[in-house]
């Protein structure tokens, strides 16, 4: 299988518009992901597996996966610290945060300050074209009476970094 083939063949895996992202439930993988070892042993959570995933799929494929929930989702969010083109997603991963509940808002805000804080900086991913529309969301976000403290701490440390530039630094 090739870079980025999992989540961009077939129908199945593209997921339409509609229902919230949620990412504490558990649910049947569609396929082609349910039929890749390589993203099953992800699933276990180990680092190398992690990265191995990381390495073969793009940011962007990942966080298509990370769109279909579950802990297809969770899976592909393990491995996103390990994408190397995880920066230029930022703007993706935002648009996942405004409307999740809390488990899923914590793990959300979780990758994207990792994505924002410590994703090496890239040619393609110096464009801060969507950082804007990004801090308009988590500033929403960070009105919602719910968010844990270090939710608050999260959203405030990428707001910080978008806001100085300091994105991947």
């Amino acid at each position: 299988m090739q870079r980025g083939t999992a989540s961009t063949s077939g129908g199945a895996a593209t997921v339409a518009e509609g229902p919230l992202l949620d990412l504490s439930t558990e649910s049947t993988w569609p396929s082609p992901y349910a039929l890749d070892p390589l993203w099953r042993r992800a699933q276990t959570g180990t680092d190398f597996d992690q990265a191995r995933l990381a390495e073969r799929e793009s940011a962007d494929s990942l966080v298509t996966a990370v769109r279909v929930g579950g802990s297809l989702g969770r899976t592909a969010l393990g491995a996103l610290r390990y994408a190397s083109d995880r920066r230029e997603i930022r703007g993706r991963l935002c648009a996942l945060v405004p409307g999740s509940g809390p488990a899923t808002l914590s793990l959300l805000l979780d990758a994207l300050h990792e994505v924002v804080t410590n994703a090496p900086l890239t040619e393609d991913s110096v464009a801060r074209d969507g950082d804007a529309p990004c801090s308009e969301k988590l500033l929403e976000v960070s009105r919602r009476a719910e968010l844990s403290p270090t939710d608050q701490d999260r959203v405030n440390g990428v707001l910080a970094a978008l806001r100085t530039g300091a994105v991947g630094r």
